[in-house]
């Protein structure tokens, strides 16, 4: 069976919809698929984590650089693409893929599948864009739901249910955590702190801020809070650490590789997303055996 799968990787990184693609895609290749990926991008190519992890399996990637809002490009590009290789399903990921390249498939003849990884509407434009792609799913031959909230969803945007599947996120195991005093001094983090994690892209829908106003108001207690990961928010939390004791106990690792790896240098790792799918980032921290305490989203 021949599987383009078209996805637009966010920059900051491998996030929950990140490390799916890459499960399905790697798991696909590995049981021998004839399985590849467009890869919607506005920088350059190999600087992009998951299309190198991509390419290191064994999986094509064929990069579609664009400029931000390049959509006619990524059209012409994706219909060129999907023109050449004919595949037999093309399974999109996200709100831009679902409603720019989609139909492309399907006027071409091409059965279509989507996942729905999770579902924000933290913005005007987000929300504009996600009323939208859930109007849309009616036309997909089968669309994918991570968690049970989301094929509620999913069933209120009136896709048949014929054609909606459960398939909840799991944990690969392609990370191993390292052990615990090697992960502290990779991230720069005293040995003998209580120290409180906190992992996932800098963006309003994933809570970073929810967080820090949790720490603040432990500052009477010697805690440090750990912080991996990138986005446009990381100027706005930077400015939310008030006290200059504060200051010293907190902690922006910024983005890294790999991150699931760090978990064990966490004492506790706090999930305080506004909203989730079935996130990835939680069963790492449970592969890690690092206790949990998360806000009631997802799942």
């Amino acid at each position: 069976m021949k599987v383009v799968h078209i996805a637009a990787p966010g920059p900051f990184g491998v996030g929950g919809a990140e490390s799916v693609l890459l499960g399905l895609a790697v798991g696909l290749h590995r049981r021998g698929a004839d399985v590849s990926v467009a890869a919607v991008v506005n920088s350059n190519p190999d600087e992009h984590s998951v299309l190198r992890t991509l390419r290191e399996e064994g999986v094509p990637v064929s990069p579609i650089l664009v400029p931000r809002r390049g959509y006619l490009q990524e059209r012409r590009e994706v219909r060129r693409l999907l023109e050449m290789s004919r595949p037999e399903i093309v399974h999109t990921h996200g709100y831009r893929t679902d409603l720019l390249d989609s139909g492309i498939a399907r006027r071409l003849g091409i059965p279509t599948v989507t996942t729905v990884h999770g579902s924000s509407q933290m913005s005007w434009r987000t929300a504009v864009y996600e009323a939208l792609q859930f109007r849309l799913l009616r036309r997909f031959q089968a669309v994918v739901c991570v968690s049970r909230p989301l094929v509620a969803a999913v069933r209120r945007a009136r896709v048949p249910p014929e054609r909606i599947r459960l398939v909840p996120n799991a944990w690969d195991g392609r990370f191993r955590p390292q052990p615990r005093v090697e992960a502290r001094n990779a991230l720069g983090l005293p040995l003998d702190a209580f120290v409180v994690g906190w992992v996932g892209r800098l963006i309003p829908v994933k809570g970073c801020d929810v967080f820090l106003r949790a720490v603040n108001e432990l500052r009477d207690l010697p805690v440090h809070a750990s912080i991996i990961g990138g986005g446009p928010e990381q100027e706005r939390l930077s400015s939310m650490i008030g006290e200059p004791g504060m200051r010293a106990r907190v902690h922006f690792h910024g983005y890294r590789d790999a991150a699931a790896t760090f978990f064990p240098a966490f004492d506790v790792w706090v999930l305080s997303s506004r909203s989730e799918g079935t996130p990835m980032v939680l069963f790492e921290a449970m592969a890690a055996g690092v206790p949990i305490v998360a806000t009631d989203v997802g799942v």
